[in-house]
C-alpha cells in the first residue's frame, strides 16, 4: 500500500457509550483480579497508535511469542489484515491473561457489561495464544500474513529524518489601541466563554464521585468511593497552539507548567503526564524540527518538575513501589502514556497544523475537602496576585483578539522553573490549608480574563476593584516599566486568589516562608441589593495615576460569558458588554 492509496479523510467514528462500557468492564476485572489474587497474571493496554499490532507487541516480554487468528478479531464489517492490525479505534483494549481466567473475563465483558448489545460487532473474544517461540504470527483466512521475531517488532524501525530549523515567525508588536478597546476585544474573544453549553449536554453524575465538576473551577476534582475524604484526583488537558508558532519547545513546556497551576487551584500536585503530540509532516525538515523541539520541551519540563514529597510518602507505603523508588533516585514527573499524531497537513494548501503538544496532567491531593472554585464569595475581602507580571506579549490572546490571527508578536515570556515550582507548591498548601476562597489561573487573556471569569461565575452581585497602579512585580525596574496593557494581558504564570481577612496573615506568612511574591491588587465588596438604585455588581479597573476608571457591569460580563458559544454557533453576536470609562 502506498501513501496515495490511503484515504486521509477517513477518521474513526467514536462511540463514547462503548468507551465508557469498556472502561467500566476493565475496572471490574481489575478489582476482581486484585481481590482474588490473580492480578499478576493479567495485563492490558488500550489500542492507540498502530492498534492491535502495537497493543500486543508492547505486552510481550522475555522472548514470549504470540499467534493471532485475524478471523476471530471482533469487527463490525469485513476488514483487511492491515486494517485489523493497524486501525486505531479507541473503544478497544487488548488483554493478556492466564487461560484459567479467560472465560471469566469474557463473561464479565459480554454478559455483565453487555458489549454485544451496545454496538454492532462489539464483544470480547479470544483471538490468540502466547507461546515460547519468540515469534509474532498473524494468520487470517488460513494465510500467514505476518511471521517475524517479536523482539524485532519490539525494537522498532529507525528512520533518519532531515531536520532544519525554520525562519523565525516573530514580528514587531503593532501599536496599541486605547485601553478600553483592548479590554473589549479580549473579553469578546472566544477564550472568554463558558463551556457549559457543551458539558451540560452530558450527564455528569452517573456513577460520579465528583467533588468539583467541570465549569466550577480551574480544574475538576473527584475521589474514589474507597478513599472518600482522604484522597482526591484531578486531570487537566492544557495547550496553547499560538505559542508553538513562535517556539515549539516552549509550547510543550508551557503545557505542563500551566496545568500545574490549574491543578493547584483544587489543591492538587502533578503526579503523572500523558502526552498527545500533534505535528506536521515528518518528511518536511522544518516540520520535523518542530516535532523534535516539542518532544525536547516535554522532557525538559518533566525533568524540572518534582513529585510532591507527601505523594511519594503515601505511595511508598506499597512495598513494591518503595523498592522501585529505592532503586531509582529520580523524583521528577514522568510521561506515563501518550499518542502521536503526525503528518497533519492540508493537501490543498500545502500547510501543516501548528506544532502542538497537548499534555494531560494527573493531579493528587490528600485534602479533597479543601479546594478553590471560580466564584467569588460576597464578603469584604482582598484580591491577591501570585506571580510577577512580565513585559512580554508574544503569542498572547491580546494580540490575536486586537490585531488578528496572524499577529503572534515577538518574545514569549521567560520560564523560571524554581519560581514556578515554589509558587505552585505554595498555592497547593494554601488551598489545602483553607486560606483561599476563590482562585483562577492566568492564561489566555491574562489577568483581565482571569478576574472577569471569576465574576462571571459568581451568582450574587459583587463589586470588584482592581488597582492597575498596584505593584505587580518584585523587580523594581520591571515594575516601573510595566504598562497597563502588560499588567492586564501578559500570560506568564500566575494566579488570582480571594483571601478573607481572617486568613490574610496565614496566607502571607505561607508565601513569605516559600519565598513567593504576592501582590495585593484589589478588593471585593458585596452589593446591597436592598437599594433600588443599582443592585448589579461591577468590575472596575482603577488607574489612579491617569485618574481614570474602566467599569464593566457584572451582569453584562456574565451574560457575555455564558451565552457566547451558543450565540456564535447560531450566528448571533455576543451579548454586548456594558462598559464605560470615567
Amino acid at each position: 500500500m502506498t501513501l496515495s492509496d490511503l484515504n486521509e479523510s477517513a477518521v474513526q467514528d467514536p462511540d463514547p457509550h462503548l468507551q465508557e462500557a469498556d472502561v467500566r468492564g476493565i475496572e471490574m476485572i481489575v478489582d476482581i483480579a486484585i481481590a482474588e489474587g490473580w492480578n499478576h497474571q493479567i495485563s492490558y493496554k488500550d489500542m492507540g497508535a498502530a492498534g492491535l499490532l502495537c497493543s500486543t507487541v508492547e505486552q510481550l516480554h522475555r522472548g514470549i511469542g504470540l499467534t493471532i487468528n485475524g478471523d476471530l478479531v471482533p469487527q463490525n464489517e469485513p476488514r483487511t489484515a492491515s486494517e485489523l492490525l493497524e486501525a486505531e479505534t479507541q473503544e478497544r483494549f487488548m488483554i493478556f491473561v492466564h487461560e484459567n481466567y479467560a472465560q471469566r473475563i469474557l463473561d464479565i465483558l459480554n454478559k455483565e457489561i453487555g458489549l454485544p448489545t451496545i454496538n454492532r460487532g462489539a464483544r470480547a473474544a479470544i483471538i490468540g495464544k502466547c507461546n515460547d517461540t519468540g515469534r509474532y504470527v498473524f494468520v487470517r483466512s488460513g494465510i500467514v500474513e505476518v511471521d517475524l521475531p517479536a523482539e524485532d517488532l519490539k525494537a522498532g524501525p529507525l528512520l533518519p529524518r532531515k531536520i532544519i530549523e525554520p525562519e523565525s515567525r516573530a514580528q514587531p508588536l503593532p501599536p496599541h489601541p486605547p485601553l478600553q478597546d483592548q479590554i473589549l476585544a479580549v473579553l469578546n474573544a472566544m477564550s472568554f466563554k463558558s463551556d457549559a453549553y457543551v458539558f451540560d449536554h452530558y450527564d455528569q453524575h452517573v456513577r460520579s464521585t465528583n467533588i468539583v465538576t467541570r465549569g466550577r473551577a480551574a480544574a475538576p476534582l473527584r475521589t474514589h468511593e474507597l478513599f472518600e475524604g482522604k484522597v482526591g484526583f484531578s486531570e487537566i488537558f492544557d495547550s496553547n497552539t499560538v505559542y508553538g508558532l513562535l517556539d515549539p519547545k516552549f509550547q510543550a513546556e508551557d503545557s505542563l507548567i500551566r496545568a500545574a497551576y490549574k491543578l493547584a487551584a483544587v489543591g492538587c500536585s502533578i503526579v503523572g503526564v500523558s502526552n498527545n503530540a500533534n505535528y506536521g509532516r515528518m518528511d518536511v525538515p522544518e516540520e520535523m524540527w518542530q516535532f523534535k523541539e516539542g518532544q525536547e520541551g516535554i522532557a525538559r519540563a518533566c525533568r524540572n518538575w518534582q513529585l510532591e514529597p507527601q505523594y511519594l510518602e503515601m505511595i511508598s507505603r506499597d512495598a513494591e513501589i518503595k523498592t522501585k523508588l529505592g532503586n531509582d533516585q529520580r523524583r521528577h514527573v514522568t510521561v506515563n502514556s501518550g499518542n502521536c499524531s503526525v503528518n497533519k497537513a492540508n493537501a490543498n494548501t500545502g500547510t501543516a497544523i501548528p506544532p502542538t503538544t497537548i499534555l494531560e496532567t494527573i493531579g493528587w491531593t490528600n485534602a479533597p475537602q479543601q479546594y478553590a472554585t471560580w466564584d467569588l464569595k460576597p464578603v469584604p475581602s482582598t484580591l491577591y496576585l501570585v506571580g510577577d507580571r512580565q513585559q512580554a506579549l508574544g503569542g498572547t490572546e491580546y494580540l490575536q483578539a486586537v490585531h488578528g490571527p496572524d499577529a503572534v508578536g515577538d518574545n514569549l515570556f521567560h520560564i523560571d522553573y524554581p519560581t514556578a515550582n515554589s509558587e505552585v507548591q505554595m498555592l497547593v498548601n494554601a488551598v489545602r490549608g483553607g486560606y483561599v476562597q476563590a482562585a483562577n489561573v492566568i492564561e489566555e487573556g491574562g489577568l483581565c480574563n482571569a478576574i472577569a471569569e471569576m465574576i462571571a461565575n459568581t451568582e450574587v452581585p459583587i463589586d470588584v476593584d482592581v488597582d492597575l497602579d498596584a505593584p505587580m512585580s518584585t523587580s523594581w525596574s520591571t515594575n516601573i516599566w510595566l504598562t497597563y496593557t502588560q499588567k492586564l494581558f501578559s500570560e506568564n504564570y500566575g494566579m488570582i486568589v480571594q483571601i478573607l481577612p481572617e486568613h490574610l496573615q496565614a496566607f502571607r506568612t505561607l508565601a513569605e516562608r516559600a519565598g513567593v511574591s504576592v501582590h495585593r491588587i484589589g478588593t471585593i465588596e458585596p452589593v446591597d441589593t436592598t437599594k433600588p438604585v443599582d443592585a448589579t455588581g461591577h468590575l472596575r479597573f482603577v488607574m489612579p495615576t491617569s485618574r481614570k476608571t474602566c467599569t464593566i457591569t457584572s451582569e453584562s460580563l456574565s451574560a457575555n460569558y455564558r451565552s457566547k458559544m451558543e450565540n456564535l454557533l447560531d450566528g448571533r453576536s455576543p451579548v454586548a458588554l456594558d462598559m464605560r470609562i470615567t
